[in-house]
């Protein structure tokens, strides 16, 4: 890999703003940016997150960290909201509310730059007493996000402040014109990137861990990651499994979903049809793993069933290590896989062409390993941080 030199930032601050600090796609990504340009730049940046997490720390040692937290507000803002309620005032109750987050926020200043990493992350705005700053857009939303979950009010806030937007794939650009209104020239599209492990690990390591699954030596291992819940579709990959299940010559194939719930009330109905597929003890939902990569060595074949999804940073963790994808055509994961090149892409939500695709991959060692070589190729020439924290970076220093 090419050296990278430290490289002198002209005069100015700059402010990242994410909804949280936690291991999810979008914080990840700030982090390896925030890693990335604290060894390589001297640029002078601090963050400001709606509330912490479990990657809190690890950015405290890093740059300033703020933490907003607007659901637990100053004590005195809490009594003063009680008493504008309990004596009919409650009109005045969002002031006080605003107000006492500007003082939490009163520190946060000097800032000539404001990323905000995530359209829902750009509500501070409101309570921050900056000096007119240029303000960049990173968006990870497609429309599910931007319809149904951005608030009417941060749409606009959005609209009105932001100068550039970066996006993380060319579906992404296509919304951010129809939602934002942006102009080609206003765009940067950077692919997601995510630190790159090792190609290889111990195969007595990988072994324990099949073992530890009650996954039999032969048998093909298919896989998913991500949260647990609707728009990620764990219930699309069971009906998928099914379909594999039902039809696959040789050993059983067992089915692996890393990350989100083991169990409550988003993976209940779930397990429901768990059983009901007759897949019983050959599915498995881990859970979060702060390391996912140990578990994604286990798999033949990566599946992205979401129902949307703008770039998963999962998928180039599986590419990075040799994993061939198959994902729909929705999101921006086709822009990676390339039907056929790297994986394949199926139709959404055509969970038979999916299956289809799955048993292909099963079915044909070499294949799988043609796909899964140009994969990993890609993931590691293209989507590491010295490609995509080095070009956020260049854009950064058109602005400061």
């Amino acid at each position: 890999m090419t050296a990278v030199t430290r490289r002198r930032s002209r005069r100015g601050r700059v402010l990242f703003l994410s909804h949280a600090a936690e291991r999810t796609g979008p914080p990840i990504i700030l982090l390896h940016l925030a890693r990335w340009l604290r060894a390589h730049t001297d640029l002078d940046f601090g963050l400001l997150f709606l509330q912490g997490g479990e990657l809190e720390e690890e950015f405290r040692t890093l740059a300033p960290v703020w933490i907003l937290d607007e659901w637990d507000p100053p004590r005195p803002a809490v009594v003063l909201d009680s008493l504008a309620w309990k004596f009919g005032l409650e009109r005045h109750a969002p002031r006080i509310r605003a107000a006492a987050l500007r003082w939490r926020m009163r520190s946060v200043r000097g800032f000539d730059v404001v990323y905000v990493n995530t359209c829902g992350s750009v509500r501070p705005l409101r309570y921050l007493r900056l000096d007119d700053p240029i303000v960049l857009t990173h968006v990870h939303e497609l429309s599910i996000g931007l319809d149904f979950h951005l608030p009417p009010e941060d749409r606009e806030l959005i609209r009105e402040v932001t100068r550039h937007y970066v996006v993380v794939s060319d579906a992404v650009a296509a919304e951010t014109e129809r939602v934002f209104g942006a102009t080609p020239d206003q765009i940067t599209r950077q692919y997601g990137f995510v630190a790159l492990p090792p190609e290889t690990a111990p195969p007595e390591e990988t072994a324990a861990l099949r073992a530890s699954l009650g996954i039999p030596e032969d048998a093909p291992v298919v896989g998913a990651a991500g949260l647990t819940h609707w728009r990620k579709a764990p219930d699309l990959f069971v009906q998928v499994a099914r379909l594999v299940g039902d039809r696959h010559d040789g050993p059983a194939p067992h089915f692996v979903w890393v990350g989100g719930e083991t169990g409550g009330p988003e993976l209940d109905p779930i397990r429901y049809d768990v059983e009901h597929a007759g897949l019983g003890d050959r599915m498995h939902f881990l859970g979060h793993h702060a390391d996912p990569i140990p578990w994604f060595r286990l798999f033949d074949v990566l599946l992205l069933p979401a129902r949307e999804d703008a770039f998963p940073l999962v998928c180039l963790e599986a590419a990075s290590i040799g994993v061939p994808i198959i994902c729909f055509d929705n999101g921006g994961m086709p822009e990676f896989v390339g039907d056929g090149e790297r994986g394949f892409v199926v139709p959404y939500p055509d969970l038979h062409a999916m299956a289809d695709r799955t048993l292909e991959v099963l079915g044909d060692p070499a294949l799988r390993e043609r796909l899964g070589r140009a994969a990993q190729a890609k993931a590691r020439a293209e989507n590491g941080p010295d490609v995509g924290a080095a070009a956020i970076h260049r854009e950064l220093e058109r602005w400061i």
